[in-house]
């Protein structure tokens, strides 16, 4: 199993890099962000304070987990997607796309069958629940939607892996895709794609948290 500060600087080296390369010929603007485990998982924990506040608006992010976290990442001004990876009840990974323009969650999961959409929309609950406050605590405007749960959507044209431990890399190219194309880009990320991918991730983990090759 990959120790945590690899997988953070596979996603943030692999998505970031990748997609911002390919974006500069396909007029990529700045919209999205990608954010690794650290984020996802600290913020998470928060859920259990949070839901118990009456009051949302009163509840304050931790500036050490959250706050700083967020303000520092690239292109943070101009984002509207934010993109990160969600180890579903640390069996398996799904790619998490937060779309401020439509108030939506979108969960991309290579294997459905594992969970249903009612578990899925409990899995994603803190999220939806809390992210609408971490963008006004930061003093992010998205029109009048001030509190409000964000929506939930689970594309079913999501192409499904063989098997649960192909879903890390699966999500790694959900996210590239997703960004560049929306849901419609995804559907080329099947079984077949991930035997040409292994080898560049590699490369990319091994210069991520060793240096250039």
């Amino acid at each position: 199993m990959w120790h945590e500060s690899s997988r953070n600087r596979l996603w943030m080296s692999l998505c970031s890099t990748q997609v911002h390369c390919f974006g500069r010929n396909h007029l990529l603007s700045p919209i999205c962000v990608f954010m690794d485990t650290q984020f996802v998982s600290q913020f998470t924990k928060l859920y259990t304070k949070f839901s118990k506040v009456s009051r949302k608006d009163n509840f304050k992010f931790t500036a050490d987990i959250c706050i700083d976290m967020f303000l520092q990442l690239p292109s943070y001004a101009d984002a509207v997607r934010f993109y990160f990876p969600f180890f579903v009840d640390k069996k398996y990974w799904v790619a998490i796309c937060v779309d401020c323009s439509s108030w939506t969650v979108t969960v991309l999961d290579c294997n459905t069958a594992l969970r249903t959409d009612y578990m899925m929309t409990k899995d994603v609950r803190p999220i939806a629940s809390m992210f609408p406050y971490l963008v006004k605590q930061v003093r992010r405007e998205f029109g009048t939607r001030d509190g409000k749960v964000m929506g939930f959507e689970r594309p079913r044209t999501i192409p499904q892996q063989n098997a649960v431990t192909h879903s890390v890399v699966s999500s790694v190219l959900l996210i590239q895709a997703h960004a560049l194309g929306g849901v419609d880009a995804c559907k080329c990320i099947t079984p077949d794609v991930l035997d040409s991918q292994v080898e560049r991730l590699v490369v990319t983990l091994y210069e991520a948290t060793v240096g250039a090759l």
